[in-house]
């Protein structure tokens, strides 16, 4: 018999330690601390900076991030510093659009 699935639903108020993106992500440790250092992941509560990376807890978006930087490292062979750029013009990227899309609901439809 199989173990039961354990399924977890996450939004943006739920916490997972820092180590969940070890997995989530295959990244190295040395390579997600210095995401952090560039701003990238940002440890729940300032004083866990006092932790040890282990024991940081993160919002669950940064699972996603983590996917994210990892496919940057291994295609593109970003370090830390091209990742971090490259996420913050994704992010930019990804606002301008859903701007564009919320202008563009507002404006009349035309008829075919």
């Amino acid at each position: 018999m199989t173990d039961p699935v354990e399924l977890h639903f996450l939004d943006d108020d739920t916490l997972v330690p820092f180590t969940d993106l070890l997995g989530a992500s295959g990244l190295a440790m040395e390579l997600l601390i210095q995401l952090v250092e560039h701003g990238i992941f940002e440890p729940a509560h300032p004083s866990e900076r006092g932790l040890v990376p282990a024991q940081w807890r993160v919002s669950s978006h940064a699972l996603f991030v983590a996917r994210r930087a990892s496919r940057l490292h291994v295609d593109f062979g970003l370090d830390a510093a091209g990742i971090a750029l490259a996420l913050s013009l994704m992010d930019r990227i990804d606002a301008l659009e859903r701007q564009l899309h919320e202008l563009q609901c507002q404006l009349p439809r035309q008829p075919r």
